[in-house]
């Protein structure tokens, strides 16, 4: 109201005069009409609204209304009727604890379990009652004392319906036979658990076959020994230097041979040449051939039959060799790879091993494996290539020297012949007698191996009969019954890690059972809470607090009244005070531009967007405006406000009166209140022109 009484007679004065409102647009001044008109009307309506407010009745005047309200009489009446808090305790001390209720129901049967038992007891007691009915009818016909008598015997022989009571009480409840069943575990469980399991049978039979094989320690040695044999064993450049050896031998005593042959063909025409007599020629050519037979013939031959025996020994006995430790070799490694494969196919960590080792060394397996091949084939070659020298050193042998030695042995080949066909006479009846020796000799062995009599009958005596035999088989048989009936006993069986699994389990569920228990309320803990309840005074006194409360509020309907009449006041208020306010005071500028640094008061900051140190301020909302602004330096400056960077005031020094300075403070400056019809998204920015720095603000309010 203070604000308006101020601004009431500059709106006066800006309205009454004519000449400043002639650059005015005529809507303009209308809409400031208008708008003076709807502010004057809005305070009388103020003033109105403050007098009606004396009239009204006070705050004490609505509490003493309330006060003679029915409700709380209504509130009293059910109070008196409550049960007092002494009384309530009183009849909890009387009643039985939860505790105690549960201890007493524990060794009860259930409430299904007494509802059967009562029908079958009721059935009983209907058929006995119908037998009873049944026996005054034939009492009633007559019956004799001593057939009374035999039905009391009966009666007194049977079982009181206490004794039978006492015997259900005994027995085990429906729960405790529950509870004991889920604690144990399922046949089926067990036999899925059983079919998982290995019989001790195969398992003792894999841990002989397992201590049988050979360990891993034994494999890697005979893999050692295998290759320091294969280094041990003669290499195809050693052989090949045995053969050449052997081939230069060979040489050595062919040429030895030619040259024999030569010498005697020399001397034999140096003889010729010397023209000799026949009788001379005679005799060389008889000492020729004694000599050819004796010395050649026996000589040479003997040197070739020994040194090629030599060789043929020597070969053979390496030949012979190699194929012993190649076939022992050979045996070895089938064994060793039987072996691996039958320990690889039980056990599957040493597969997996040697798999691995096999992936992390790929080039050694493979360079062993080349040298195997290498290996056999170089025994192949060597085979062959001793077959055909020795081939080639008989043929060589019989080519060359057939030639020569053909007509020196041509005479004596027929009798050679005539002692050949003799001694292969000898040699079959050499031969008759050998089979005949060694036929006697199998049959002495024959008889030899052979049981005697005494022998045989003590045998037969050791051997048992076929009836002992036969029950030997059935007692066997029903062995192996039993032994198959405890196998599907042992299946049906739990296992012991299974067993020892429930059993956690079900210590885990007491646990948690005993910390439920202890989590629960005891007697004492509730008659502790009981005791700290509210009395009867207590509650009464609170009822009292809560009426003077009552006393002192306001009637709703009032409330609501006088809420939404405050709320109209504040609707009109709230569209009067929309307005911002910012400060500039170190006297920076940007392009002669102000920049504000302080912002004052905002009451709508989604209208007016600030951001500090900036030149420009935004109006979101569009429509008309109060524009007040002032700046004050030494001296009076000029001032232009631009808006969407387009000037729409420019403030000079007018020549009407003049601004001086104050001896107190600096008031020679410039100030002004307009009003702007601005557009949406407006930029408000000022420009400040002086010589001198200087400080101002700038005040925004929406119509």
């Amino acid at each position: 109201m203070a604000d308006f009484q101020f601004l009431s007679p500059v709106l006066d004065e800006l309205l009454n005069g004519i000449n400043e409102w002639k650059s005015v647009p005529d809507v303009i001044r209308l809409t400031f009409k208008a708008l003076s008109d709807v502010i004057k009307a809005q305070g009388s309506t103020i003033k109105e609204i403050h007098q009606d407010l004396n009239d009204k009745a006070s705050n004490s005047d609505v509490r003493m209304a309330i006060s003679a309200v029915d409700i709380l009489e209504e509130l009293k009446n059910m109070i008196d009727s409550k049960v007092s808090y002494s009384d309530f305790e009183e009849f909890l001390n009387d009643k039985v604890s939860k505790a105690e209720i549960m201890n007493l129901l524990q060794n009860k049967i259930s409430y299904v379990e007494f509802r059967s038992k009562q029908e079958e007891y009721d059935e009983k007691i209907f058929k006995i009652q119908e037998e009873i009915e049944e026996l005054n009818k034939k009492s009633c016909k007559g019956y004799s004392n001593e057939e009374i008598n035999k039905i009391y015997a009966m009666l007194d022989i049977k079982a009181n319906r206490a004794d039978i009571l006492g015997l259900l009480d005994e027995k085990a409840n429906k729960q405790m036979v529950e509870t004991l069943l889920n604690q144990k575990m399922d046949t089926f469980d067990l036999e899925l658990l059983m079919e998982t399991k290995a019989d001790l049978s195969k398992l003792e039979t894999l841990k002989k076959e397992i201590d049988e094989k050979a360990s891993k320690d034994d494999i890697s040695r005979l893999r050692m020994s295998i290759q320091q044999d294969l280094s041990n064993f003669p290499r195809k450049e050693d052989l090949e230097n045995e053969m050449e050896k052997s081939r230069h031998l060979l040489d050595e005593i062919h040429l030895r041979n030619l040259q024999m042959m030569k010498d005697w063909d020399l001397s034999i025409r140096e003889q010729v040449d010397r023209k000799a007599e026949n009788w001379r020629v005679e005799i060389l050519a008889e000492e020729l051939k004694n000599k050819l037979d004796a010395i050649v013939i026996d000589n040479e031959l003997d040197k070739l039959k020994t040194e090629s025996s030599i060789m043929k020994e020597s070969i053979s006995s390496n030949l012979l060799k190699f194929e012993e430790k190649y076939k022992s070799l050979k045996i070895e490694m089938d064994i060793l790879s039987q072996k691996c494969s039958f320990v690889s196919n039980q056990i599957g960590e040493i597969e997996n091993e040697r798999i691995n080792s096999s992936q992390q060394n790929p080039n050694t397996s493979l360079k062993n494996n080349g040298k195997n091949d290498r290996n056999g084939l170089n025994k192949d070659k060597v085979k062959k290539l001793f077959t055909k020298w020795t081939k080639e050193v008989l043929s060589d042998i019989k080519s060359e020297n057939q030639t020569d030695i053909n007509n020196f042995l041509a005479k004596t080949n027929d009798e050679i012949s005539i002692l050949r066909q003799e001694l292969g006479k000898i040699g079959k009846r050499i031969h008759k007698l050998s089979k005949f020796h060694e036929n006697i000799k199998d049959i002495y062995k024959s008889l030899a191996e052979k049981v005697s009599a005494a022998d045989l009958e003590q045998i037969l005596s050791t051997k048992t009969d076929l009836k002992y035999l036969a029950q030997i088989v059935s007692n066997q048989e029903e062995i192996s019954k039993s032994i198959e009936k405890i196998h599907k006993i042992l299946d049906a069986k739990c296992d012991s890690k299974s067993f020892e699994n429930h059993l956690n389990t079900c210590e885990d569920l007491m646990d948690l059972m005993n910390k439920d228990l202890i989590l629960k309320a005891n007697v004492k803990d509730v008659l502790t809470l009981l005791g700290t309840k509210t009395n009867e005074e207590d509650f009464k006194l609170e009822i009292a607090k809560i009426k003077k409360e009552l006393e002192n509020m306001v009637v709703l309907e009032e409330f609501n009244l006088n809420l939404a009449d405050q709320n109209l006041i504040n609707e009109a208020l709230y569209s009067e005070n929309c307005l911002a306010r910012w400060l500039w005071k170190s006297g920076n500028l940007k392009d002669q531009a102000v920049i504000w640094e302080i912002q004052s008061n905002n009451t709508c900051p989604g209208n007016f967007i600030w951001v500090e140190n900036c030149s420009e301020i935004e109006t979101v909302a569009p429509g008309l405006y109060e524009l007040v602004y002032g700046f004050y330096s030494q001296s009076r400056p000029c001032i232009s406000i631009f808006v969407n960077n387009e000037i729409i005031i420019q403030d000079k020094k007018p020549l009407e009166f003049e601004w001086l300075l104050h001896s107190d403070g600096n008031i020679a400056g410039v100030s002004k209140i307009e009003y702007i019809a601005l557009p949406p998204r407006a930029k408000i920015k000022i420009l400040y022109s002086n010589e001198e720095q200087g400080e101002g603000f700038l005040g925004l309010r929406k119509l």
